[in-house]
């Protein structure tokens, strides 16, 4: 039986050509990165090791964190160079270092994130530590615009009691003047539209329900 274990001349051929571009470090740390991916995705390494750990540390003398860092590097220029990085194209990340932490951003805040970066150095290649405290900065904006209100929709849209509604729009209230749903206009307009609708003079403001009453004589 034939071993699957086994590489193909091909892949033979590969393996070769991707492990001098890793040992000679190649021009970038992104065809290293790359070529590191190649090995690790295809696993080149099968025929003589179990796992991708296992090859990095016997044949390149790293921890498979070190090269997943590489790699993860590697990804996020290419990411930048498909989506436009906002700087010039000479402006990419020129180590994995500096490229990594924008790794904690999803793909598409990473082009926005890496041309803050680049005009904190005033338009220069930024430190690893400046693009990590622009990363924490865009990582503090997105916390801050969670809608966290204690009154969720579908508590709103469950209830049919007019007091309970009440009681739903003073934590709703609340809610607002504590800042906590400041930034989700989507949801201070559901709710306050479901309350027209559904129960307006129960859930009006005091002025209103006394306006209303002079209304009624």
């Amino acid at each position: 039986m034939k071993n699957q274990l086994a590489l193909t001349k091909k892949e033979i051929n590969r393996k070769v050509e991707l492990e001098t571009i890793v040992r000679r470090g190649a021009q970038t740390f992104v065809e290293v990165g790359d070529a590191l991916l190649e090995i690790r995705d295809s696993r080149l390494y099968r025929a003589d090791f179990g796992t991708f750990e296992d090859y990095c540390r016997n044949v390149l003398g790293w921890s498979r964190r070190h090269a997943n860092r590489l790699i993860a590097g590697a990804k996020v220029v290419h990411n930048l160079e498909a989506h436009g990085n906002g700087t010039s194209m000479s402006q990419n990340p020129e180590t994995s270092e500096t490229a990594r932490p924008l790794t904690k951003l999803p793909a598409e805040r990473q082009p926005a994130a890496w041309a803050r970066a680049v005009e904190s150095a005033g338009g220069g290649q930024p430190t690893a530590a400046q693009v990590g405290a622009v990363v924490e900065e865009v990582l503090g904006e997105d916390e801050a615009s969670h809608v966290r209100c204690p009154v969720t929709l579908a508590r709103i849209t469950a209830s049919n009691d007019a007091h309970m509604l009440a009681s739903l729009k003073s934590q709703f209230t609340r809610s607002l003047r504590g800042g906590l749903v400041a930034s989700s206009p989507a949801t201070r307009l559901a709710f306050f539209e479901w309350v027209l609708a559904q129960a307006p003079k129960a859930l009006c403001l005091p002025g209103q329900q006394h306006q209303t009453k002079k209304e009624k004589k």
